[in-house]
């Protein structure tokens, strides 16, 4: 490993990117790594992505260290961060640290990431006392499901001020893509209570029943095979699936705009540089990557 946690506050003092994205295996962790990605993160998603099951709740730690090994082995340079899963911090200070010592042995991972703001705190800071780098999860955590029309068991959201208190204890990120499926199933579990008569229309019908086959299953990825050329190629055939559209770039906007304002991104979109993959190519070719 070449990116380490002080490579992370190096680069944000030098106000360069940081880039990161999420594998769950071996040979995708080194393709990753070799495109020279500066970070790979474990997500508990790996039970909804890989295992099937209808939310991250059920992800164990064994599910955890099975996957951060695999991960860990293909990257040789990007810096490793590993979830630690539901109840594995929860419950008291001790079982924290003893947990993320696992992902850090076992796992080999570079740093863990938990859920949480100031109720977490005392674990964060007991976590980073013993030289464990840690990512703090802020945003819309997957527990928040139930808040949005679903069933998760122990759901709960954090207030974004609260997570300014622990933000300086590790790696920070904030887990937009959670907000985004969470907003749209909401959006659209309000679309079929409100018009009724589209639950058996000839083209979102089936979006319905695979939307309420499972109401733990809040990821639209589970539920929108119906629409996949809309989804693919953005071909909308009828009002009906207009509609869920519009659900959609809705639970976009409801997600994003808040978080924008609070975190002072709001109107400084003319500051992100736009390339293309091949000048990215260009540039990783010129940086030996």
């Amino acid at each position: 490993m070449s990116v380490t946690a002080s490579t992370f506050l190096k680069m944000k003092a030098e106000g360069k990117k940081i880039s990161m994205i999420t594998a769950y295996d071996y040979t995708t962790a080194r393709l990753v790594d070799e495109s020279g990605i500066d970070s790979i993160l474990v997500g508990d998603s790996l039970g909804n992505v890989i295992l099937g099951l209808g939310d991250t709740v059920s992800v164990t730690m064994e599910d955890m260290i099975h996957h951060g090994a695999a991960v860990a082995r293909g990257a040789k340079n990007a810096l490793v961060v590993v979830d630690m899963p539901f109840m594995s911090y929860q419950s008291s200070v001790y079982d924290a640290v003893v947990n993320a010592g696992r992902l850090m042995k076992e796992a080999r991972a570079n740093a863990v990431k938990l859920e949480g703001g100031v109720e977490v705190a005392d674990r964060i800071r007991a976590i980073v006392d013993c030289q464990i780098p840690v990512c703090a999860h802020i945003g819309l955590t997957p527990q928040g499901i139930n808040a949005l029309g679903g069933q998760l068991e122990n759901a709960f959201g954090i207030d974004v001020a609260q997570l300014v208190d622990v933000a300086h204890c590790g790696i920070n990120k904030i887990n937009v893509d959670t907000d985004i499926r969470l907003a749209c199933t909401r959006n659209l579990l309000e679309l079929f209570e409100n018009e009724p008569e589209l639950r058996e229309s000839a083209s979102i019908g089936r979006l319905y029943k695979d939307l309420k086959k499972n109401p733990k299953n809040f990821d639209p990825r589970n539920y929108v095979a119906s629409i996949m050329d809309t989804i693919t190629f953005g071909t909308v055939p009828d009002a009906h699936v207009q509609k869920v559209v519009d659900c959609m770039k809705d639970g976009v906007t409801e997600s994003i705009a808040p978080l924008l304002v609070q975190f002072g991104s709001y109107r400084k979109s003319h500051l992100i540089e736009v390339v293309t993959c091949e000048q990215m190519a260009e540039r990783y070719k010129k940086a030996g990557i």
